[in-house]
This record gives structure tokens, sequence and C-alpha cells, in this order.
């Protein structure tokens, strides 16, 4: 019989082994370019269209560079288990809709389990982030305005 310990042991172990195969992705509409690899800091993408090209394994980290704007499409999750954040100083990185657009849309794939940390979304048309029986989606330190 296993204890309720040993148990709770083997599930934060297997948790945190999980993760250890994230990658972290880095997008920099400054400076990046949709063709590397997007794995590091100096070879960042440069687009949100890359990013919902992309096949993301669960607990990866997408990190938008601090102080850009990135208004070439809508952000649209490609996977569960994602974190959207930012990285660098400055500013937080901007997501907008340029008030032709939603920034966000989580109703075409419905997703769980995202979260957004330190970015700004702005100008989106009608709403700027849509859900639809989505779970567990977090926003932490994130502005949502409908002007920039």
């Amino acid at each position: 019989m296993i204890k309720p310990f040993s148990f709770l042991i083997a599930l934060m172990l297997l948790f945190c082994l999980s993760n250890l195969n994230a990658t972290t992705y880095y997008v920099a509409n400054s400076g990046g370019n949709d063709a590397n690899s997007g794995t590091s800091p100096s070879t960042a993408w440069n687009s949100i269209s890359k990013v919902n090209s992309k096949t993301f394994s669960s607990g990866d980290i997408i990190s938008f560079k601090c102080g850009d704007r990135f208004s070439d499409a809508t952000l649209i999750p490609p996977t569960n288990y994602l974190t959207f954040n930012s990285y660098g100083s400055g500013p937080r990185p901007v997501i907008d809709g340029q008030s032709s657009r939603i920034c966000v849309d989580m109703l075409r794939n419905v997703r769980n389990n995202i979260t957004f940390n330190g970015i700004k979304f702005v100008n989106g048309f009608h709403n700027d982030i849509v859900m639809w029986n989505c779970d567990n989606i977090t926003f932490e330190s994130c502005n949502i305005d409908r002007k920039s």
C-alpha cells in the first residue's frame, strides 16, 4: 500500500520532470526573424504569425520582447499548457489588434491552462480577448486596454 505522503512526492516529481523538456521561445519585433530557431534572444522570431504556425509542447514558454509592439496577426494559442510572457527590460510588450482584429482568440481552438504574464493587449476589434469553453486561463500583471 502506498502511503499518501509517498504518493504526493511521486506526483510532484512526475510534474517537475514533465516540465524539464519545456522550451522557451523568443519573439522580437525589433530584430527578430521568422527563419530563426526562436530558442534564444539572439535567434528570436519576428511575428505572432510564426507563433501561431508552430507546434509547441506542454509547458513551453513564448516570451515577447519588452518595448516591442506586435500587430501582424491575432494570437491564437496553438496548444494547451503554454505560458506567454515578456523578456528584457522596458515597457511591457504590446499585442495590438489595430482596431481591425482580436488580440487573442481562444474561440477557434478552445484552449486550457494558458498563462499570460506581463503583456499589454490593446486596440482589439470588438473584444480584445475571446474565450469560449476554456479552463484555467490566467492573466498576471497584464493590461487589457481599448486604446494604446
